[in-house]
């Protein structure tokens, strides 16, 4: 028994490190560089607060996709400076249409 607990122990600490240390950016991708990740953060928890309030029970799992293709799509969509000179109303519509993009594209339908 101490040694199966041994070698999981082991596998998930292989598996934590190796994908712990990989960039947070993939080929091809292309965000504009100038959000900080304390920003991206913030945008990201924001998403998933509303979603969250909008539906307690959606799964995390849900959640966690949808806030990433709206983070990311505002990430390529926008600068962080065009982001920061946006009045409320214009932020809330351009994130109400990346979600509703973001969900379509999750549900597998072509986004308008």
């Amino acid at each position: 028994m101490k040694k199966i607990r041994a070698i999981l122990i082991n596998a998930f600490c292989i598996l934590f490190l190796n994908t712990c240390f990989q960039p947070a950016y993939g080929k091809g991708q292309k965000f504009k560089g100038d959000y900080s990740s304390q920003m991206i953060r913030t945008l990201w928890m924001a998403c998933n607060n509303a979603l969250h309030m909008n539906d307690p029970t959606t799964p995390a799992m849900v959640k966690a996709v949808l806030c990433d293709c709206v983070t990311d799509s505002l990430r390529k969509k926008v600068s962080y400076d065009e982001f920061l000179t946006m009045d409320s109303p214009t932020r809330q519509d351009l994130s109400g249409n990346l979600t509703n993009q973001c969900m379509m594209e999750l549900r597998g339908e072509k986004p308008v």
